[in-house]
């Protein structure tokens, strides 16, 4: 992630690229890179106010605003995994995380009956341990973690 592809994102007004640059920053893990994104966060949230952000099952304006919320907290120490209990935010999926190696699975299980996929994570940068439920019960997965 760059800071000035950021910027760039949210000056364009362009309700796609801001979506694209929350999700940027969202997966952004680089104190260096947050700390000089923190200085951003007023012309940001003024850019947000005037751009219809769109979304379908929920407001894609509520992600950016996490955005800023992660930015601050992360860069006050913060683990990025207070995101996964964050009020609310249910669209963290665990596979993806993983692969991002930001939490390791450490059991998956398939619950046939009710349709539910359970995992046991593990936060691969403190350690806190996670109990997550996907359910596909909405038009996408959504993600019920919940700290174990």
């Amino acid at each position: 992630m760059e800071v000035s592809n950021i910027n760039e994102k949210f000056e364009s007004y362009d309700s796609h690229k801001i979506w694209e640059a929350t999700w940027e920053i969202l997966r952004c893990d680089d104190i260096d890179k947050l700390t000089e994104l923190s200085a951003f966060i007023p012309r940001f949230s003024d850019i947000l106010k005037q751009v219809d952000m769109g979304g379908a099952v929920r407001k894609n304006e509520d992600d950016t605003k996490l955005a800023f919320e992660y930015i601050k907290k992360r860069c006050s120490g913060l683990c990025r995994c207070f995101l996964y209990t964050y009020s609310g935010h249910n669209m963290f999926n665990p596979k993806k995380e993983s692969d991002l190696a930001f939490v390791d699975i450490d059991k998956a299980t398939i619950i046939k009956e009710v349709q539910e996929q359970h995992f046991s994570v593990t936060c691969s940068t403190c350690s806190k341990k996670y109990k997550v439920r996907e359910v596909h019960g909405w038009h996408v997965p959504w993600y019920e973690w919940s700290s174990s």
